[in-house]
């Protein structure tokens, strides 16, 4: 094995199936809930929704102006203009006054596309402070851990590119025309490598997205599963978001350090679906080669009661006590299919919803128990929405 790479628990070596891994160092180990890795974006962009609702910068959702040039950008604070404007928006800017935001091609795209277009843009500003169009031709050497955290752009320079070919979003003519390498380049390592920026508001956590931000180191070291022992957060401070890798689980040392690149609650041929378009790979964790065994789910017969039944025995050992399982399709392969169809838990979710606002509420405490016993069946160990459908339902 080649020397592995390190920064603090972490060490990034050669795989045999991925280019690498990150794994806790030797003589290391990792707590549940410890922060793995903690690093703040290279840029940021909000989804179109958010626009002039948070601040450019930090993300932060309170009061912001517009940038007296552009009308555009909106920012919470003097600081948070200052750097941006001295980061990439001085740059940036210009194109943004000429209307382009108004302009059809921008405005016929899909919310992500605006915002990967937006993301690009912000990617350009900073990226062209530093370095020419032709540097962008080349590929980059690996390189040490510690020079990839200390250099990010040369970091995202490093990482993979997206298994597809595809177009640019609508951009500016002007930059199309006059740094067609940068973007070119740079596109084909977004989608694969790029993080929603969230946060766990909803049993629906698509619901809390207002962000795409790019993380390079993160996404140089993490590789996926379905089944991960850790998960990204994010933490909004003034000037920056940040991302941290936080430890779901106890991780001895010398282990893999994963973490999940979809919903882990997708079904099986949903979320392989995805990582083959969106990642160029098939996922070979314990819990896909166990759910690629079994029957597919069946569409929730009208009335769920007896699913509900089954789903809540399955979890907790009897009414009186919260005994709660560690998930394993072990637990799901003796249930209904219908449990694992997505529907069932959009059911629960929107019963348990009017229920909990409107009554009747004994109904909503066996909803909610159902929901929770779901959610703690299909969702990693220690997964944060699951914490928070406890809170509700206490």
């Amino acid at each position: 094995m080649d020397t592995p790479y390190s920064i603090g628990k972490l060490n990034l070596v050669t795989d045999a199936i991925s280019r690498n891994k990150a794994v806790v160092a030797a003589g290391q180990t990792v707590s549940a809930g410890e922060v793995i890795l903690s690093v703040p974006s290279l840029v940021t962009s909000l989804l179109p929704k958010w626009r002039g609702k948070r601040c450019d910068l930090c993300c932060r959702n309170i009061p912001t102006r517009a940038c007296s040039r552009c009308k555009e950008a909106s920012y919470c604070s003097a600081n948070c203009q200052t750097r941006a404007w001295k980061a990439h928006h001085r740059r940036v800017c210009p194109l943004l006054s000429s209307g382009f935001h108004l302009s059809h091609a921008f405005m016929s795209q899909s919310a992500e596309e605006q915002a990967n277009a937006d993301l690009l843009l912000s990617l350009w500003g900073l990226a062209s402070q530093t370095a020419e169009d032709e540097s962008w031709d080349s590929e980059e050497p690996d390189m040490a851990l510690q020079d990839l955290a200390s250099d990010p752009i040369h970091c995202f320079k490093n990482l993979v590119l997206h298994p597809h070919a595809r177009a640019l979003p609508a951009l500016p003519r002007s930059l199309l025309s006059s740094h067609p390498k940068f973007l070119n380049s740079a596109w084909s390592r977004f989608d694969c490598n790029n993080f929603v920026v969230h946060n766990i508001s909803s049993l629906e956590p698509e619901s809390g997205a207002y962000a795409l931000g790019i993380f390079p180191l993160a996404s140089r070291c993490f590789n996926h599963s379905c089944s991960p022992n850790a998960w990204s957060a994010f933490r909004l401070r003034a000037g920056q978001v940040w991302l941290e890798v936080r430890a779901l689980e106890n991780i001895p040392s010398e282990a893999e350090v994963s973490i999940p690149y979809l919903d882990p609650v997708l079904p099986f041929r949903e979320r392989h679906l995805r990582l083959s378009q969106i990642y160029g790979f098939e996922c070979s964790c314990k819990r896909c080669n166990l759910e690629k065994q079994l029957a597919l789910p069946t569409l929730p017969p009208e009335g769920s009661v007896l699913l509900e039944a089954a789903v809540t025995e399955a979890v907790f050992a009897s009414s009186e006590e919260w005994e709660m399982h560690r998930w394993g399709a072990e637990v799901l392969a003796r249930l209904p299919a219908s449990i694992r169809h997505e529907e069932f838990m959009k059911i629960l979710s929107t019963r348990f919803e009017s229920q909990v606002h409107d009554g009747p509420y004994a109904e909503a405490w066996l909803t909610g128990r159902a929901l929770l016993a779901l959610c703690l069946l299909m969702y990693p160990l220690n997964y944060p929405i699951t914490g928070r459908s406890m809170w509700i339902l206490l």
